[in-house]
């Protein structure tokens, strides 16, 4: 079946991605740098988060029972909670993070694309690149506000889990597109030609806690699959050859 195929597909190019980073050192190191101002950033943002704890469950949560058995589920929602804030707080920090280093991941997608059409590519200047922070924030709303919907409506909410996957990696895959001067309409229809690799390759960032430090590297591995797509479609007439 070709979806599974597909989303295969978009799976092994994490990994691949991080072969050829082994393989490019300076990228690899390029990229520790908004990693680790951005896993600070996070920490420092969570230890607010306190206050909006006591906040949401002064409103969400009923009041602490007597009972005990109902004591019992009073503290696993709170728990639940809890944990729910921090890992939308987690996802919201890193796209956030991405919009604001999109100059070092489009130079790393570059070097990608580069390598992987035999040293040609289109070229964006510095100034074009800080103009991207832009459209990565388009994205990072539409993102947001399409993973709510689909979190708290029912029925939709049985689909939130792959329909996050799919815009998390579409953050990854985007690059090459945005270079090439593709309006968001004209990205967001491609990315959803592409949902099942788009998808299986967004799966990485779905693992709990490890988001984090896999985030800053899928650069690579999202650049991969939107190169590949852009191939298959016949709208990357460059000579290639493989990356990995």
């Amino acid at each position: 079946m070709k979806f599974v195929e597909s989303s295969l597909s978009g799976l092994r190019a994490y990994p691949e991605g991080l072969r050829w980073l082994s393989r490019h050192p300076f990228y690899l190191l390029l990229l520790l740098l908004p990693f680790f101002l951005s896993l600070a950033a996070l920490f420092w943002g969570w230890s607010g988060l306190r206050e909006v704890d006591v906040w949401l469950a002064e409103r969400i949560l009923f009041p602490e029972p007597q009972q005990w058995w109902m004591y019992v589920v009073w503290w696993i929602c709170q728990w639940i909670l809890y944990l729910a804030v921090r890992i939308l707080a987690l996802v919201i920090a890193m796209l956030f993070a991405n919009a604001l280093w999109a100059p070092v991941y489009e130079w790393v997608s570059c070097a990608v694309e580069k390598d992987f059409t035999g040293g040609r590519l289109v070229e964006v200047s510095f100034w074009r690149s800080i103009l991207l922070i832009t459209e990565e924030l388009k994205k990072v709303f539409f993102i947001i506000a399409v993973s709510l919907i689909f979190m708290f409506i029912p029925f939709l909410n049985v689909f939130s889990f792959f329909m996050t996957a799919l815009l998390i990696g579409w953050n990854f895959f985007d690059f090459p597109l945005a270079r090439r001067g593709w309006s968001f309409q004209r990205r967001l229809g491609f990315v959803w030609q592409n949902k099942w690799s788009v998808g299986g390759f967004g799966l990485w960032m779905m693992i709990p806690f490890l988001q984090m430090f896999l985030f800053p590297f899928a650069v690579v591995g999202g650049t991969l699959v939107s190169l590949r797509a852009l191939r298959e479609q016949g709208l990357l007439d460059l000579p290639m050859k493989q990356v990995v």
